[in-house]
């Protein structure tokens, strides 16, 4: 059996928001993004992602810098798998041409990848139409969560 090994957050950020992550500060503007990340342990991504969803923790990835930000929400996300293992970095260059992105935000294990954060300039539902289309496109299965107030529905 697969387990869902890949994710993508759809994250809305509220308000303008500076970040700095190991000396370099990141501007990330109000507005609708995505977030790639992957889990290999055992359970696959879904633990990651309620601690993504968490305000509770220690930053340990760019994106925990964003999400312990006030006025930074998760909307939902999409657990994704692939046959072939690892479809990450595929959805990555398919995001990056679909969507504008933060260079090299939550990529660093992966410096092949352009980013792991894009900006989603479009309503949520056309977001989330174009997350499935791009999943698709990358031969992985995907299934989309909503979020509520950080419990899932």
């Amino acid at each position: 059996m697969n387990e869902w090994n890949t994710y993508i957050l759809v994250i809305e950020v509220g308000k303008q928001v500076e970040l700095s992550i190991r000396g370099k500060i990141v501007g990330i503007e109000p507005g609708l993004y995505l977030y790639i990340g992957s889990a290999r342990s055992p359970g696959g991504a879904l633990p990651r992602i309620m601690r993504h969803i968490s305000r509770v923790k220690k930053k340990r990835w760019h994106i925990d810098y964003l999400t312990m930000e006030q006025g930074v929400y998760i909307l939902g996300f999409f657990l994704i798998q692939s046959i072939r293992g690892d479809c990450e970095s595929t959805l990555s260059r398919l995001l990056a041409m679909e969507y504008p992105y933060i260079p090299g935000f939550g990529s660093s294990d992966k410096p092949s990848d352009p980013s792991h954060l894009f900006i989603c300039r479009s309503e949520v539902l056309d977001c989330i139409i174009g997350v499935y289309s791009i999943v698709e496109k990358a031969n992985c299965t995907g299934e989309l969560v909503f979020v509520d107030n950080g419990a899932l529905i």
